[in-house]
């Protein structure tokens, strides 16, 4: 989009004798010459916010890792320790009740 704008700009900036013969005036130009800068500075903008995301860091991830290490942790001990309270143990696991083994037989 910002590519064609560009272009539109360039043949409308180099045709402007004709575009003005048709109707096309120099403030709707001067509008289009506006909306390109914006629509320029505001991809910048956005281009330079994702350079600086550190989602895909090294970092991140080894905290996400860590996280989910500590709940795989604290599901099995709820398996263990709650293995009677059928209420309880679904609080402490990490997968929903549909996707947990059932409960033993008694």
């Amino acid at each position: 989009m910002r590519s064609l704008l560009a272009i539109a700009l360039a043949l409308a900036t180099r045709d402007q004798a004709d575009l003005t013969a048709k109707g096309y005036s120099t403030a709707q130009l001067a509008a289009l010459a506006t909306f390109e800068a914006q629509l320029t500075t505001t991809n910048t903008a956005q281009e330079v916010k994702k350079a600086q995301n550190t989602e895909g860091s090294d970092a991140y991830l080894t905290a996400q890792n860590l996280a989910y290490g500590f709940g795989q942790e604290v599901s099995a001990a709820a398996k263990i320790l709650f293995a009677q309270g059928a209420a309880t143990s679904p609080l402490f696991r990490l997968s929903s009740p549909a996707a947990a083994p059932p409960a033993p037989a008694k």
